[in-house]
C-alpha cells in the first residue's frame, strides 16, 4: 500500500532531528524563562545547557548515520548532498561543543554567584 510518501533512510534521520530540534527548543525555551526571572547563573541552567549538548550530539550521530548510509551502502554521487550532511554532521558538534563549554561558564558564574551570597 502507498501512502504518496517516498521515504528512504534520510528520512528517518531526518524524522528524528525534527525531534532533536523540538527538545532543543523546549529546553531553550525553559532557558529563556529563568533568564526572564533575572537567575541568570544558577545550577538548573547549566543542567539545561549540558542537556541540550547532550542532544546536540546525538542529532550529531544521527547525521553521521546518514552520511556513512549514504556514502558506502547507497552509494550516492550527488556531492552537493554529501557536502550537506557533512555540514549538518559538523554544526551539531559545534554546537554540542560550545553549549558544553558555556554550561561550564555558566557553572563558575553559579558558584561565584552563591560565595557572594555567602560574603554579605
Amino acid at each position: 500500500m502507498q501512502f504518496g510518501l517516498n521515504l528512504n533512510a534520510t528520512a528517518f534521520v531526518i524524522y528524528p532531528n525534527g525531534i532533536v530540534l523540538l527538545s532543543i527548543a523546549y529546553k531553550f525555551i525553559k532557558l529563556f524563562e529563568s533568564l526572564k526571572n533575572n537567575k541568570p547563573f544558577c545550577i538548573e541552567n547549566v543542567k539545561i545547557l549540558r542537556s541540550v549538548s547532550i542532544i546536540s550530539l546525538v542529532g550529531a550521530i544521527l547525521w553521521l548515520i546518514d552520511l556513512g548510509y549514504e556514502i558506502f551502502l547507497v552509494k550516492i554521487v550527488d556531492l552537493i548532498f554529501i557536502v550537506v550532511l557533512a555540514f549538518l554532521f559538523v554544526l551539531y558538534i559545534g554546537v554540542a561543543i560550545a553549549l558544553y563549554i558555556l554550561s561550564e561558564l555558566f557553572k563558575e558564574g553559579a558558584e561565584y554567584r552563591k560565595e557572594n551570597e555567602l560574603t554579605i
